[in-house]
Formats: structure tokens, sequence, C-alpha cells
């Protein structure tokens, strides 16, 4: 652990500010890493469950990832107190996603609530809706020193116009929505069946629509 946070966290001048990025594997490690180093700040990314149920089925592929992450996802459910959530049947491809998502919306709840000054949230919808402003506000809360002038030239300069991951293809926000309503459409039967699985499964301790603390 120390070996992978001194390389991730290294940098090439003083005045920079090291940000590391985490991929949702790493979920269980977080409060880890916010007790190696106390100062250190945490923005927690995520979105709704019905966009995110969006987003794996109607990408070729994703839904065998999220079946590979169904292990990692009942350890980390387990983690949290909540051995209840885990369920041993074969589940389908809506409910595995779901289980996928409240793995990591638990997680987060708990950091937010245990370290609100230190821990911020950030809906992705937010992000695409108001760009500047959310990096403005990211800015600050990481202490990076970046500035608008820099910042808007980023924006400008097409970071957030093309595809994360394929990047010959154009980003649209408006595009964008208009392909997951569609999405949605095609894949509703699965994405209700799903809803109304966690709905009920997580009557107890609900997840908000919007998480706390958000940046």
């Amino acid at each position: 652990m120390d070996l992978a946070l001194a390389l991730a966290s290294r940098s090439y001048d003083t005045s920079e500010q090291p940000v590391i990025k985490l991929t949702d594997s790493c979920t269980s490690l977080l409060p880890t890493l916010l007790g190696h180093y106390p100062d250190s700040r945490m923005l927690l990314m995520y979105s709704d469950l019905e966009s995110f149920l969006v987003a794996i089925l109607r990408s070729p592929g994703r839904r065998e990832f999220a079946r590979n992450m169904l292990t990692r996802s009942r350890l980390d459910l387990t983690a949290v107190g909540l051995r209840r959530l885990v369920k041993d049947e074969d589940l389908g491809d809506g409910r595995c996603i779901a289980l996928v998502w409240l793995s990591l919306m638990y997680p987060f709840m708990r950091l937010l609530a245990s370290l609100p000054r230190r821990v911020r949230s950030l809906k992705s919808d937010v992000l695409f809706s108001s760009p500047m402003e959310t990096v403005t506000a990211v800015d600050e809360f990481f202490s990076l020193g970046i500035g608008e002038s820099r910042l808007r030239a980023h924006l400008n300069g097409g970071v957030l116009s093309r595809d994360a991951k394929r990047r010959a293809v154009q980003f649209d926000n408006e595009q964008r929505n208009a392909e997951q309503l569609a999405a949605a459409e095609i894949f509703r039967d699965e994405i209700d069946e799903a809803l109304e699985w966690t709905s009920g499964i997580t009557a107890g301790a609900p997840i908000p629509g919007e998480l706390p603390n958000p940046i």
C-alpha cells in the first residue's frame, strides 16, 4: 500500500498537488486511504440507479463486467455491515447491476457521514449540466490553484466534447441525455424490475436521490 500510494501521489514540482483517481474496485480501500493521509480530501462521483442500469445494460460486454464485479460487491457490502443485502441466488442482470451500485453507494454514504469536511459528493449529471461551476468547485475543494481562466480554457478546448472511452466520438450533453432516454425505453422492463427489487431490499435504509455533502 505504501509503495503504491507513493508512486500514485508523486509530483514533478513542489507547487503541484497530486490527485489520485481510483477505480470502483478500490471502494473498500477508501477509509484506509483517508486514514493514511490525514490532510487528504476525497470526491465521490456517482449516478442514480436508473442511469447506472442504463449505462451498463446498453453497453456491449458491460453486463458480464457487472457479473464479474459481483463477488467483490458482496464483500464490500458485508464490510459495511450489510450482509443481509448479499443474495446467494442467481441474480438476473438488472439485479446484479443494482447490487454492484449498492456496494458503491453504502460505503460512500458512510464516508460522507463520518468525514463531512474531507469527503464531498458529485452527481455525474451535475458535472455535465454545469461543467464550469463544477470544476471551479473541485479546484477550490482540492486547493489545486488552477484558476478560472485555465479551467475555462480546458473546457473550451474540448475536454468535455469527446467521448471518454471513444475518443473519435463527439460528446454533447443533450445528445447524451437523448441516448439515455432512448436506451431506457429499450430496457424498460429490466430497469423497472431492478428498481422495484432494489426498493424492496433497501426499504430499511434507502439510498437518497442526492448524496449528502455535494461539491
